[in-house]
């Protein structure tokens, strides 16, 4: 008898423990960012642009969400609409809006990289691929180009990342953040 309780209170502290924990046992933790369940502001924001066969594409919303969503209706720099406001859980890199504006939230660190941002969108950052679009791949940060890996990138405040892929004809113009 002793033993079935000292089991069930085992048991019972490590249920306690797992409810009050803010991050979310559903959701994997991605190159060392855990999804928090524990509400997070923005610190700092970042862009991510994409040109893909000369044209500037979409970095969508509800990046760093995890599903179901909450959004509302707001606006973002010029955009206005539909945004992302919350999700079952959230990671430390999230978009709101499909402006390429990457929210980081709460302290930054070294692993809020653009590796981490692509892996967060589960979508692959490889010399010939960002996202869907295929070529060969240049990265500039704030406006000069770079060869450093994806993973070395860090996203910082108003840091400002343009991909691009395919024949890079010219620098990318220099991104303006919202006031």
């Amino acid at each position: 008898m002793p033993v079935i309780v000292i089991v069930l209170f085992i048991a019972f502290v490590i249920g306690i423990r797992l409810a009050s924990s803010s991050f979310s046992p559903s959701a994997p933790t991605i190159d060392h960012l855990p999804c928090s369940t524990a509400p997070q502001s923005a610190a700092a924001l970042a862009h991510v642009g994409i040109t893909a066969d000369g044209t500037s594409r979409t970095i969508p919303a509800g990046i760093g969400f995890v599903k179901p969503w909450s959004t509302n209706q707001g606006s973002e720099g010029t955009y206005s609409g539909t945004i992302v406001i919350g999700g079952t859980c959230v990671y430390p890199l999230t978009t709101q809006a499909p402006t390429g504006l990457v929210h980081i939230l709460g302290k930054p660190n070294a692993h809020m990289t653009l590796a981490a941002f692509f892996a967060i969108w589960h979508q692959p950052l490889t010399a010939d691929r960002a996202a869907t679009w295929h070529g060969p791949v240049t990265i500039y940060v704030n406006g000069k180009r770079t060869s450093a890996l994806p993973s070395a990138i860090r996203l910082t405040n108003h840091t400002a990342v343009d991909i691009v892929v395919g024949s890079p004809s010219a620098a990318p113009k220099p991104y303006t953040f919202p006031s």
